[in-house]
């Protein structure tokens, strides 16, 4: 072909026809720059259709991993709402004349007091490099709330493990028999020992400790319920997505 467009533009040359020399020349150069741009167009939907699949796979993968952690994080807000309203009820009951309840309803509120449900989350597909192959701001932007609303709840779960360690254990190994725990998730034996409940429903000090507790499941469960949301949010968007 090249020795084809030589010929010509000889041919051209030696019959001293050079203003169509030059009209040939400027075709052959447009020639060029159009195949060169069809080269490059051909190259770009090559790219395209590569990080586009990149792209549905990649999505695909989150979507998965965030349909684990709605199915668990539902299951740990249940688990949540029971320590919230237990917390409370015990912080109701705390007074320097409290009235006589039942073993087991004081068994199932110190379980509540021990019991710290925690949800963690995958998220390794919602990681900042792989998210950089998405090409949807508006999902980018809910994974950065989802992120830091997951750091807010861990981090009310630390601060909960920390008071339980330093001030309710404590407490709790003096004056109450940790058999005694009543919970479908703890199958422990009844302790021998028998349990006064006016030390533990007139102390001033645990009534803070149990205060304390109630306000930070109450914020764990405000969490653990957004962070459902913008999980919900989150595969809604994916969906919406990969249909397209």
């Amino acid at each position: 072909m090249i020795k084809f467009f030589r010929k010509i533009r000889q041919n051209l040359l030696s019959e001293n026809k050079f203003s169509k020399y030059l009209i040939y020349a400027v075709g052959e150069i447009i020639l060029v720059v159009i195949g060169i741009l069809i080269a490059l167009g051909i190259n770009n939907w090559n790219e395209g259709n590569k990080k586009g699949a990149e792209e549905s796979e990649y999505l695909v993968n989150l979507l998965a991993e965030f349909k684990v952690n709605q199915e668990e994080l539902k299951t740990n807000i249940t688990h949540h709402k029971f320590v919230k309203l237990k917390t409370k009820e015990l912080s109701d009951l705390i007074n320097p004349n409290p009235k006589d309840i039942s073993s087991s309803k004081l068994d199932t509120l110190m379980w509540a007091m021990a019991f710290i449900p925690e949800f963690k989350a995958l998220n390794s597909m919602a990681s900042s490099e792989k998210l950089e192959i998405v090409n949807d701001y508006g999902l980018k932007n809910e994974i950065a709330n989802w992120r830091l609303t997951y750091e807010l709840y861990s981090y009310s779960l630390k601060i909960t493990y920390d008071q339980f360690n330093s001030h309710i254990y404590p407490f709790m190994s003096k004056n109450y028999q940790l058999k005694n725990f009543k919970s479908p998730l703890f199958k422990g034996d009844k302790s021998y020992f028998l349990v006064s409940q006016k030390p533990i429903l007139s102390n001033p000090i645990f009534e803070n400790q149990v205060k304390i507790r109630n306000i930070n499941a109450e914020n764990i469960f405000q969490r653990a319920t957004k962070l459902f949301g913008i999980q919900e949010n989150i595969i809604n968007l994916i969906e919406l997505k990969l249909e397209r």
